[in-house]
């Protein structure tokens, strides 16, 4: 039996009562990290899970929210004393940003004593990890006008958002990470059986109406924003007169049976 843990579910504004975006999906006895806001080592073990057991690390996009906890993950499983690989997939440029990340707080990936083994992911393209596959497909959210200095900085080819559908044993989780819309999902929700959506940048009610159109039986609701941070029963509300399936809104630590 498969499960999802909500490590963290705040937005990128800090909460009094929730974490960084981070969510663990245990396969057995396997771990894969969902982004790895800080501090993922911490949240693992207060989840009682063993940081040692993480696989890979699924990476969304760049923000800081999303990826905040991952030189502080690698550096922590060296001093764990890890010695086998470890995997992490994100989008381009994920693998110059972490050796960026690492050069910034005095380590390399050479030094770690075990192998980081990353991939600039390509979308439309499946990955065996383990048990589970995974495919990365591309959301609009680095997309929009307020982003465009981004490109001009960094270049278009660094600059992209990925959403990820992963099948795990029997379970199709789609993870919308951060979107423009939630329609970037539509390609990739059919047979979906758990659809994992950010409220950060989105209405309950847009959400919901996306949700039902595809007839996706369960959907968890997290990077809450501080707007509907302390009202689940209101969001639940919102969803509700919209969305005819189950209906989860995350909180830290979590735990959802798949």
């Amino acid at each position: 039996m498969s499960e999802l843990v909500v490590l963290g579910s705040s937005s990128g504004a800090p909460a009094p009562d929730r974490f960084c975006s981070a969510y663990a999906l245990l396969v057995r006895d396997r771990v894969y990290l969902l982004d790895c806001g800080a501090p993922a080592c911490t949240l693992l073990y207060r989840a009682g899970l063993d940081p040692m057991c993480v696989e890979a690390v699924l990476i969304s996009h760049w923000h800081v929210d999303h990826v905040a906890g991952l030189p502080l993950l690698l550096s922590q499983l060296k001093l764990l004393g890890r010695t086998r690989p470890l995997q992490v997939l994100g989008p381009p440029g994920t693998r110059a940003r972490t050796d960026q990340a690492l050069s910034a707080a005095f380590l390399a990936r050479t030094r770690l004593i075990y192998e980081c083994q990353i991939t600039d992911a390509s979308t439309e393209t499946w990955y065996g990890i383990q048990e589970i596959a995974v495919m990365f497909y591309r959301t609009s959210h680095l997309d929009q006008g307020k982003y465009a200095w981004l490109k001009e900085v960094y270049g278009a080819p660094l600059v992209v958002s990925y959403g990820t559908v992963i099948r795990a044993e029997e379970t199709r989780l789609v993870y919308s990470g951060d979107c423009g819309r939630p329609e970037d999902a539509a390609p990739y929700v059919a047979r979906a059986d758990l659809l994992i959506h950010e409220l950060g940048h989105h209405e309950p009610e847009d959400i919901a109406r996306f949700a039902e159109s595809f007839r996706i039986p369960r959907l968890l609701l997290s990077h809450i924003p501080p707007v509907w941070n302390g009202r689940p029963e209101e969001i639940l509300k919102a969803v509700r007169g919209h969305y005819g399936g189950e209906i989860i809104v995350a909180s830290d630590g979590m735990r959802i049976t798949l």
